[in-house]
């Protein structure tokens, strides 16, 4: 009886565990390990459960912005550009602060240059995971 219940467990894990990764959001710290430029900040890349959200850099601001909306709502109209580069189409979002528009970072790993110093040795360290 044991083993059943923990392979119902383990079972019931793995089949909801894909929906926590696609639905969590991420909170980084960013470091730029250029001696020069000592840039920090943060970033905050994903949802939640009840919420979508973009954040990026506005150039600007000079800083990490984001806007979030109801999973239920509407989300914000982008403007869309495309970029010959990748083929693909892009958002941009208007800035909460200022309106000027900022392009979402998708996924962290895609972040690496710093934004101070425009050279690619900004780091990120996960520091929250929400949902």
């Amino acid at each position: 009886m044991f083993k059943r219940k923990r392979l119902l467990l383990i079972g019931l894990a793995a089949l909801l565990l894909p929906f926590a990764a696609v639905l969590a959001g991420s909170q980084y710290e960013l470091v730029c390990k250029n001696k020069d430029c000592n840039y920090k900040g943060s970033i905050g890349i994903g949802g939640g459960f009840e919420f979508e959200q973009a954040s990026g850099y506005c150039l600007h601001c000079k800083d990490f912005v984001s806007i979030s909306w109801g999973r239920e709502k509407k989300q914000p109209q982008p403007l869309k550009v495309w970029n010959p580069a990748t083929g693909k189409v892009m958002l941009l979002y208007k800035c909460p602060k200022c309106q000027n528009p900022f392009l979402p970072v998708e996924e962290i790993e895609n972040l690496k240059y710093c934004p101070k110093c425009n050279k690619a040795t900004l780091r990120h360290n996960l520091t929250i995971l929400y949902d």
